[in-house]
Parts: structure tokens; C-alpha cells; sequence
């Protein structure tokens, strides 16, 4: 199978970022159903651009490749791109691509010194994405459990998946 076929990239730089992920998640040993279900996820929440810079439209509080909310949550504590911001100073990183796709492996990983997502929810993706059989499977898995969506809109996050693993 291959994973970069089935894509047309407004520009160069897209182009770039776009092999730039895949390789990311091929060299952290996913399999590519679980590489196609990541890769189309972030699709879908950069709005088709891959930039790391992305902010969401509408006045969204959503950042990054992966939109991660800014600011904070009704009982006080930090949203995710609060949360990422901190790790990077900690990590001593800075924001790019990289940056945040060590961020997002981390919280898969549950090796950011903090549950991201929750132990139990981190180990219930990691398991799933090692195991994954099929692109959907993979794309719903992290749509639920990483993105968690007010709006899901699945359908397109299994199409712009389903682009990134052609058979």
C-alpha cells in the first residue's frame, strides 16, 4: 500500500508537511491503517493545510495542525494548546510541526509527564492504533478519542483518510 497517492497539495509547502507526518508516524512503527486514520484526522482539523500556524476560522479558539483550544475550561483548568504550550517550555521545544506532532504522539504515549488524555483513554488508543485492521476503524478511534468533536463530521475524516491509504 502506499500512502502518499491519492493527494493533489495547493502548494509546495503542504506538499512537504504532508510527507513530513506520514514519515513521522511510519518511524513510530504505526502500521499504515492507523497512519492513514491519524493523517486524515489532522487533515480534516487543519482544514486541508497541514500549517502548524492554523487558526481556526470563525473566531475558534482551535490551533495548530490538530486545533487544539487555547484558553481555558468553565472549572479553571488550562485547554490542550494551554497544556502543549507548557510542555513545550518544559520540553524545551518549540512550536513547529515536529513540536506538535511530539506533543500529540506524546499524549497517544502517555509520556508527557501529565495525562493528556486521560491513562485509561491514552492506553485504549495506543492499544487500538498498534491493532488497527482497517482506515475507518483507525480514523473513528482517533476522531473519539483524541479529538473527542463537538461536530465529528466522520464521513470527511474517513474520505480525506481513505486518500491518504490507497491500496
Amino acid at each position: 500500500s502506499e500512502l502518499y497517492q491519492d493527494y493533489s497539495f495547493d502548494t509546495p509547502q503542504q506538499k512537504e508537511d504532508y510527507k513530513t507526518i506520514v514519515k513521522f508516524w511510519k518511524d513510530k512503527g504505526y502500521n499504515n491503517y492507523a497512519v492513514a486514520g491519524i493523517v486524515g484526522n489532522l487533515d480534516h482539523e487543519s482544514g486541508n493545510t497541514f500549517d502548524y500556524k492554523m487558526k481556526q476560522g470563525d473566531g475558534g479558539l482551535g490551533r495548530g495542525i490538530a486545533q487544539m483550544e487555547t484558553g481555558y475550561n468553565k472549572n479553571g483548568t488550562p485547554k490542550m494548546r494551554l497544556r502543549y504550550e507548557s510542555w513545550l517550555k518544559t520540553s524545551k521545544q518549540e512550536d513547529s510541526l515536529l513540536g506538535q506532532l511530539n506533543y500529540i504522539h506524546g499524549a497517544i504515549e502517555d509520556s508527557l509527564g501529565f495525562n493528556e488524555l486521560g491513562s485509561g483513554n491514552a492506553k485504549k488508543l495506543r492499544e487500538g492504533l498498534k491493532n488497527v485492521q482497517s482506515v475507518k476503524e483507525a480514523t473513528i478511534m482517533m476522531q473519539n478519542i483524541f479529538f473527542n468533536p463537538g461536530k465529528p463530521n466522520s464521513d470527511r475524516r474517513i474520505e480525506l483518510s481513505n486518500r491518504v491509504y490507497k491500496e
